[in-house]
């Protein structure tokens, strides 16, 4: 085992197969409000996207509107929680890392939906975030390692997400990340902005074998 004491996940796209979901409640705004929809066809396309392109120039949202349409999003979302699955092998995956590791969920989601999850799957995690502004995961990682105390040793901590802008509140936070490639984003988003190949995982199995030599 390596040095790494709490591992911090993302919710949507690293744990939770969600990806469905969202692109119905995307769709469902866009009728509403005129804006670009997305299709099947293209979503592998735009995995590979940054976000702000995504949401600039393909949807045409623009930025002033997205606190509002964020939150009628996560509205939309909490109504189809039901249907949200898991990926594959993960829950035993984290269950096992629970184990000898501390375990923390910072999401874009609301915390009730993601502890109502949980709990449908048998999946125990009492430190759950909720990160209300879009790209302010930064300042909720922040934090938590000030709630660690005054000297603690970032090395020991590490946040697991699905996005580019994972990869942004990852150093505004100063912590490692490992990048899944199962998510919103794939690997070639990631490559993209210059994240290191040695922290990009394409599987639950290699993630948890890299967060064990870390």
């Amino acid at each position: 085992m390596g040095q790494l004491e709490t591992i911090i996940f993302d919710f949507d796209g690293t744990i939770a197969d969600t990806q469905n979901i969202i692109l119905q409640c995307i769709n469902e705004l866009a009728e509403k409000y005129k804006f670009n929809s997305v299709s099947n066809d293209e979503v592998e396309k735009l995995r590979a996207m940054h976000p702000e392109d995504f949401i600039k120039n393909h949807l045409g949202i623009p930025f002033y509107k997205i606190p509002i349409l964020l939150t009628e999003g996560l509205n939309l979302f909490a109504k189809k929680r039901d249907s949200i699955l898991p990926y594959d092998g993960i829950i035993e995956i984290i269950q096992n890392l629970a184990k000898e590791k501390e375990i923390i969920v910072v999401s874009s989601n609301k915390k009730e939906v993601i502890s109502s999850t949980f709990g449908r799957w048998g999946l125990k995690c009492e430190d759950i975030h909720h990160c209300a502004k879009l790209f302010g995961k930064g300042w909720e990682l922040k934090k938590i390692i000030a709630k660690k105390g005054v000297g603690y040793d970032r090395n020991k901590l590490i946040y697991v997400g699905d996005e580019v802008r994972d990869v942004y509140a990852s150093r505004m936070a100063r912590i490692g990340m490992l990048a899944i490639t199962w998510g919103l984003n794939n690997e070639e988003a990631f490559r993209n902005i210059g994240f290191p190949r040695d922290y990009i995982v394409n599987s639950p199995q290699n993630m948890e074998k890299r967060l064990r030599e870390l």
